[in-house]
């Protein structure tokens, strides 16, 4: 577990947020991805992340459909609420808006764009591209985020699903999100601590800008291989990320991952 600021013992007790990304679920159940039986994945590492002391909030980073079926978004929002955490949603570049717009309108899974719990403001950002790979948020989404950072003053998650900086894999930093620096300026310029989270690279990646805490997740099914030029997998297994986020802005993070050998892919695909 890696410790960004510590924090006496005693006091308010820390929000405890449980990430999962990529899910790429298909209307099929049975359907794969490079070999990896994406259903099953994910319901394997939720079974495993959920095994212990219960998150007080889930997030799920994007990708979560990868046919942008209706069918694919009921079954996440059934295993989420089934749960009994609440949990946030934001689309990535395979996902459809609209469909989950339908899906996830009412609690306890929503796709909402600020919330605030357990003395942190979790905003959750949308950066989708009708038709592209990469992300961008566009001037509205990151004016209206301005509006966030104004109306409070305790920590902020941030949560997107694309890369607002490289991360070191050529063919991943050139679909990242577009307007990162633009981000990430407004939350070191804010004034309270920071940290963002995203998915995409489904990989764990851990980073700083300025004194703002940067995460990238893995992903529920396949790995991609870190720091590859072009598209590669990788055989780690499915995994998922925690955070323990204490009321002065502190946090902790670690990564979750399946057993060695769990959903194995078949690494000589071409891409997706």
């Amino acid at each position: 577990m890696s410790d960004n600021t510590s924090e006496p013992p005693g006091g308010v007790k820390p929000l405890r947020v449980l990430q999962v990304s990529d899910t790429h679920l298909y209307a099929d159940p049975a359907a794969d991805l490079a070999g990896v039986p994406t259903s099953g994945s994910a319901r394997a590492v939720l079974d495993a992340a959920l095994a212990g002391e219960a998150p007080d909030l889930i997030v799920a980073t994007g990708d979560l459909v990868h046919d942008g079926s209706a069918a694919g978004y009921e079954r996440l929002r059934g295993w989420l609420a089934d749960s009994g955490v609440p949990a946030l949603v934001i689309p990535g570049n395979h996902d459809d808006p609209v469909a989950m717009a339908r899906c996830f309108a009412e609690a306890p899974v929503t796709w909402r764009e600020s919330v605030s719990i357990g003395g942190w403001q979790v905003i959750a950002l949308d950066s989708h591209v009708p038709g592209e790979p990469w992300g961008r948020l566009g001037a509205a989404q990151l004016e209206r985020l301005d509006g966030h950072l104004a109306a409070a003053d305790t920590p902020v998650l941030v949560a997107v699903h694309h890369p607002p900086v490289a991360v070191g894999a050529r063919w991943l930093d050139g679909i990242a999100l577009a307007d990162g620096e633009a981000l990430l300026a407004r939350l070191g310029a804010c004034g309270r601590p920071a940290v963002v989270i995203w998915g995409h690279i489904h990989q764990a990646f851990e980073g700083w800008y300025g004194g703002v805490r940067l995460l990238g997740a893995p992903s529920t099914c396949i790995q991609f291989a870190p720091l590859s030029g072009e598209f590669a997998l990788d055989i780690r297994p499915p995994g998922w990320r925690e955070l323990t986020l204490h009321p002065g802005g502190g946090n902790e993070t670690c990564v979750g991952r399946l057993s060695d050998g769990a959903f194995r892919p078949v690494t000589d695909c071409e891409g997706y």
